[in-house]
């Protein structure tokens, strides 16, 4: 399979690890407290990058009976990869906040909840303590003087204003959960723009004292958080109205003012951002008629954002870009929103500041909420931009030029398909633990006697079997020690230069790799091999499955790709021949399974050696000819082998198997390809599993040429258009576990030749390792039905994980293998391995 530990594997990995991370820390001891060091905002000993989100209401929700629409907005908050939440602290109906003063017990309840589903979903608090300050205004009883009467020392609403923050700061100072406190929000909209003689007048000036009272109230009674004002942008031309204010200017509406230099923007932000105060706040929004003098108008890029940076610098503060956004949809239509991409992408950059998004899940939405449900292009590219900076920020990497940003469907859908990987992974991880078993480990019965730890296929098992082994290595979750057990151990079992050769007229060919291993270490060449010289009776043909050796290569892949070291190649193993260098035991194996040297496709049935099956998991039917999955898996060995040699400069070996794995895409098409005429004007066709015995459409290995990306584009298209189809007209799948062969139509139905009974095991049976491939061949031309079947798939198992799920196989009356690690860890890594490639594309 192809290997790309490209951004899309990066970020699932980073994903899963910040996913268990944050879950350990939460479990284990609370956060630490937010610091600054040299201007940057730390949590801990790392710095405190993050989107976070802005939900205005989520206060109100709790106090009025809504939590239900707060958790769910908590919940996609967390899927976006947001770690804070900034919301009002105090409420703006009346009716709520009388609750203060009524029943304060109850009132400080509802925010205690608020704070609990804020811990549930690892979400942080900037509590905004007196948002618009309205609020107070209002219950003071003095409208008609808005927010002068709140600035104003002595007055019944300043007075309230001090009481509500003394009792919030006192109730949450030592709560590690709130990240810090937020003043207010925008109370600088309107300062100096009034005329002095107005009642609602307030000054720069005024609203300056404020706040530094504001802030040493809060300091003097919480030692460990730090503060923000929670200002947003000055005007364009807010200095030239601060001083024609000062000079004693009385008209309602006054002359036209000049535009603010940069030293007078820098000016104001100072001044409205007195002592006491941590943490530099700025709204910002595509500036449009509201352009700065010393910026030029551009509504695509966020051209703000680097300039209130120096700003923030100048001042020795970090920043907080408090609230950001424009409108993002009208009636519920998402709407493109490049100042708001290109905000998100500046933000994934080393020294950006810390950001929220303005308005996340409101309730009711306005056309500048984004949601999952109305935006989720935009909500993608959050979380995609938060995904890069937790990457940065975890390995300490600096970046200058951020990547850039795409708000599009198909980053949506693939976005979609991560998740549903990730949730597999997800239910993987702890069915990996319960399946290993070390050496000497036991088991029932089962005692491992190989010398390495190895991992059971399903629950009871008395089978190791080699492609499990090399399948699991794929997905990333198992140690390179581990798998260079497992190599170690295949080498030693590998049969050396000779045939083996069994009762019944059983052979094995030189240097062939066994089908599986029994608990004691010895090699078993059959499906029904005891072991030793009991290989079997020669029901599953007369030479072992053509698949072996491609299974050991795809290991020694794995491993080599892990440890990023090719060197392993030329490290000696011990073999029945004596020590080899690895890359030699690859070669020996790979020549172990005889193809045609033509086209280089794999035969089965009556070859010149024996009859065989043709691979692991259809061992249980008869085929005859030229066989699709081991010669799919003898082309991506060959292209292993290539990569390998190339690797240890062996230019003449890598030439040769290159050109070997050319040689057999060039003969697929010809020899297992079925056109279908067309459908809606589109090509449609599919692939054959043997051109003789078993000339039926074969599902998995044909979504698997799709996944290595081993036939022409065009026919590729035409296969996956085709399986769709199967798809949609139902019977292929049974909860998104998918069978061999579609259930009817003239390449359909059951094996001709077949062990197993119509609808069981591999003769009809559906099985979960394969759905994986079947999403990314969907998805090559449909990816919502790709989306469909995984989410079919997952929610499947997990309603019936108590009940042993995954199975191996199942149909509608039969379940077999419980708890089969192979169907939840793969399917996850196929469809990650194909986001990597063309989907990632």
């Amino acid at each position: 399979m192809k290997r790309n530990f490209g951004f899309s594997r990066v970020w699932f990995l980073l994903g899963c690890l910040l996913f268990a991370l944050l879950r350990t820390g939460a479990a284990a001891a609370p956060p630490p407290f937010l610091h600054v060091e040299n201007n940057a905002l730390y949590l801990g000993d790392l710095p405190f990058r993050n989107i976070g989100v802005t939900i205005p209401d989520l206060f109100d929700r709790f106090l009025s009976g809504h939590e239900a629409s707060a958790e769910k907005a908590l919940a996609d908050a967390e899927t976006v990869g947001a770690r804070f939440v900034r919301c009002a602290a105090i409420p703006s109906s009346q009716t709520l906040f009388s609750r203060y003063r009524s029943d304060p017990k109850g009132y400080f309840a509802a925010f205690d909840a608020m704070q609990a589903a804020l811990q549930k979903h690892h979400l942080l608090l900037v509590p905004s303590l007196l948002w618009d300050g309205q609020t107070l205004v209002r219950a003071a009883q003095e409208p008609n003087e808005g927010l002068r009467a709140l600035f104003t020392t002595g007055t019944p609403a300043y007075q309230l204003a001090k009481a509500y923050i003394t009792a919030m700061v006192l109730r949450y100072a030592n709560d590690p959960y709130i990240l810090f406190w937020e003043i207010g929000s925008d109370l600088d909209r309107e300062a100096d723009v009034h005329s002095p003689n107005d009642p609602v007048a307030y000054s720069s000036d005024l609203l300056s004292a404020f706040l530094g009272q504001m802030a040493q109230q809060i300091h003097r009674l919480d030692k460990r958080h730090l503060v923000c004002s929670g200002n947003g942008m000055p005007r364009p031309d807010a200095w030239n109205l601060y001083e024609s204010r000062r000079q004693g200017f009385t008209q309602p509406a006054g002359p036209p003012q000049p535009l603010d230099t940069l030293p007078q923007f820098r000016e104001m932000m100072a001044l409205r951002n007195p002592a006491g105060i941590d943490i530099l706040s700025v709204h910002l929004a595509p500036p449009g008629e509201a352009t700065p003098l010393w910026l030029t108008r551009d509504d695509t890029q966020a051209l703000t954002l680097p300039w209130v940076q120096r700003i923030a610098l100048d001042l020795h503060r970090p920043l907080f870009v408090g609230a950001f956004g424009q409108a993002v949809q009208n009636k519920g239509v998402e709407l493109n929103a490049p100042w708001m991409l290109n905000l998100m992408q500046r933000l994934q950059i080393t020294d950006a500041p810390l950001a929220a998004v303005q308005n996340w899940e409101s309730d009711p939405p306005t056309d500048f909420t984004l949601s999952w449900q109305a935006t989720p292009k935009l909500a993608v590219a959050l979380k995609t931009a938060n995904a890069f900076i937790a990457d940065t920020v975890i390995r300490h990497v600096l970046v200058a030029l951020p990547p850039q940003l795409f708000a599009t469907e198909t980053a949506v859908a693939n976005d979609r398909l991560h998740t549903l990987a990730t949730q597999l992974q997800t239910l993987s991880l702890p069915l990996l633990e319960a399946m290993r078993l070390p050496p000497n480990g036991k088991e029932g019965t089962l005692i491992n006697r190989t010398g390495t730890s190895l991992l059971l296929p399903y629950d009871q098992s008395p089978r190791f079997r080699v492609a499990d082994l090399a399948l699991l290595a794929q997905t990333g979750f198992l140690s390179s020690k581990e798998l260079e057990g497992w190599i170690r151990l295949l080498a030693r079992l590998q049969n050396g230069s000779e045939p083996l050769h069994f009762p019944g007229g059983l052979t094995v060919p030189a240097y062939s790799i066994p089908d599986w291993i029994a608990p004691d270490g010895t090699a078993c060449w059959f499906p029904d091999a005891k072991g030793g010289n009991d290989q079997g009776t020669g029901a599953f043909g007369h030479l072992p499955p053509a698949d072996g050796a491609f299974w050991f290569l795809l290991l020694v892949q794995a491993d080599i790709t892990q440890h990023g070291d090719p060197s392993l190649l030329r490290a000696r193993f011990r073999t029945t021949q004596g020590t080899l260098p690895l890359w030699q035991v690859c070669e020996n194996a790979f020549n172990s399974i005889q193809a045609d040297s033509a086209t280089g496709l794999v035969p089965v049935g009556e070859t010149s050696q024996g009859s065989r099956a043709d691979w692991v998991f259809a061992d249980r039917v008869h085929k005859a000819g030229f066989c699709l999955m081991p010669s799919l898996l003898r082309l991506q060995a060959a292209q292993i082998l290539a990569t390998l040699f190339s690797a240890i400069a062996d230019a003449v070996r890598a030439r040769d198997y290159q050109s070997l794995a050319d040689r057999i895409r060039a003969s697929l098409v010809s020899t297992f390809y079925v056109p279908l005429g067309q459908v809606n004007g589109q090509d449609v066709g599919l692939l054959l599993s043997a051109t003789k015995q078993g000339r039926r459409e074969d599902i998995w290995a044909s979504a698997y040429a799709l996944v290595l990306q081993a036939l022409p584009s065009d026919i590729g298209n035409a296969v996956s258009r085709h399986l769709d189809q199967l798809y949609k007209a139902g019977g292929l799948t049974l909860q998104g576990y998918v069978r061999a062969l579609p259930p009817s139509g003239s390449y359909g139905g059951y094996w001709e030749a077949s062990t197993e009974a119509p609808d069981t095991g591999e003769n009809g049976g559906y099985w979960g390792f394969p759905v994986g491939w079947l999403a990314v061949a969907i998805a090559q031309t449909d990816r919502p039905a790709a989306i469909q079947l995984l989410q079919q798939y997952a929610d499947s198992l997990q309603k019936e994980l108590s009940a042993g799920a995954p199975w191996e196989w199942c149909n509608e009356k039969t379940v077999f293998g419980a708890h089969c690690l192979l169907s939840a860890a793969y399917p996850s890594e196929s469809v990650l391995e194909a986001l990597t490639g063309f989907l990632g594309e």
